[in-house]
């Protein structure tokens, strides 16, 4: 729980820095100045909905899923990734958190996150009919068989959702 704690503490004090060190759009910033409409937006979780709502039907969505112990793996993707998707195409990417840290870190950078669970739901908790606690997974959960399964089947999930609604 210390190692939780401190984790939560320090994910929240990463976001805060990060988030001071922004710019903000201001009453007084001009055209170009400050966040843009999609940046801002960055800054919230997105939904599924909110997902859809930004890659037209047709087109194609560009996503990973990772947790903290990928972060820096995650977070470079999205920067590589986001001067390549200009124009049209800037809003059809996301990365799918499997863990509120990396969650945190990644929205204090403004990049498109989507919290999903490992073999539950989007919010990382378990079905309401289980008595099962949230599924938090921040360590490297690819050493145990049974959940890096998971992580597939959260995966292939994305991908269906994303296929059935024509993205």
């Amino acid at each position: 729980r210390r190692a939780e704690a401190a984790e939560a503490a320090e994910a929240k004090a990463l976001a805060q820095a990060a988030a001071a060190a922004l710019p903000r759009r201001t009453a007084s910033s001009g055209p170009g100045e400050g966040l843009s409409g999609l940046e801002e937006a960055n800054g919230r979780l997105l939904s599924r909905d909110d997902i859809l709502a930004r890659v037209p039907v047709g087109q194609p969505a560009f996503f990973t899923v990772a947790n903290s112990a990928y972060a820096d793996l995650a977070e470079n993707w999205a920067l590589l990734l986001r001067p390549l998707l200009r124009g049209t195409t800037a809003g059809h990417m996301f990365v799918a958190s499997l863990d509120g840290a990396l969650a945190t870190r990644l929205l204090a950078r403004r990049l498109p996150t989507l919290r999903v669970g490992l073999g539950s739901n989007d919010t990382g908790r378990a079905p309401p009919q289980s008595k099962a606690p949230p599924v938090e997974v921040s360590a490297n959960f690819r050493l145990k068989f049974s959940m890096f399964r998971a992580y597939g089947v959260t995966k292939a999930d994305l991908i269906v959702w994303l296929l059935r609604a024509g993205r």
